[in-house]
């Protein structure tokens, strides 16, 4: 039911759910079945990492946000955090560089504010679209800051 679409190889548009269910099918091939299996997976074998990459649809911002499903923190690099960093920094970055400055602002800044990468991901994201934050994500926020 969902008709959204991400830029996929070629720059020709892909429905999310074809990248959602092309993804499962690649995992349950290279066999993840488990948050700890596809951990082991990708520290024994570096090849899942390209496989899994390969996928129309599947570029750094998504591949970002599977590792964040799968409890490995990392910025998911999308055009909203891109943007808001960019102009924070006042010149253009690339997204792998702003996913870096952000995991290494938040793992300085961790000791003193005890928040996590996806938290200020999450944040970034939510001032970038304008939506607010709902009142179970700002009880999480301050719960943990």
């Amino acid at each position: 039911m969902n008709r959204q679409k991400v830029m996929g190889v070629g720059g020709v548009s892909v429905h999310k759910l074809h990248v959602v269910r092309s993804l499962a099918k690649k995992l349950a091939d290279v066999g993840g079945d488990s948050i700890e299996e596809f951990h082991e997976l990708l520290n024994t074998k570096p090849e899942v990492e390209r496989q899994v990459r390969s996928l129309s649809g599947v570029g750094e911002a998504c591949w970002r946000y599977l590792l964040n499903l799968t409890r490995m923190e990392r910025v998911k690099p999308d055009t909203r955090v891109v943007a808001w960093v960019e102009r924070a920094i006042g010149r253009r970055l690339g997204r792998e560089h702003v996913a870096e400055l952000v995991e290494t602002a938040v793992l300085r800044v961790r000791p003193a504010l005890d928040v996590t990468i996806r938290q200020i991901d999450h944040l970034i994201w939510r001032k970038e679209s304008g939506r607010h934050l709902s009142k179970l994500e700002r009880s999480e926020i301050e719960c943990s800051s």
